[in-house]
């Protein structure tokens, strides 16, 4: 079986649903950056933009 290349495989970019509370684990994790997230509607950016407060708010506790 031949392999493709990564970028013949997978798409450039994908839309997908989180809760916010895997949201949050995933920023806070270290694994999902918020640069890297898109806002899609009011209700996205209230989430990613709660998800962001509570992990600042982590970061300070250390």
């Amino acid at each position: 079986m031949e392999s493709l290349a990564y970028n013949e495989f997978i798409p450039e970019k994908a839309q997908v649903e989180l809760s916010g509370c895997l949201l949050a684990r995933l920023i806070i994790s270290g694994v999902l950056h918020c640069n890297e997230c898109k806002c899609l509607d009011k209700n996205a950016k209230r989430i990613v933009w709660q998800s962001l407060l509570n992990c600042s708010l982590m970061e300070t506790d250390r």
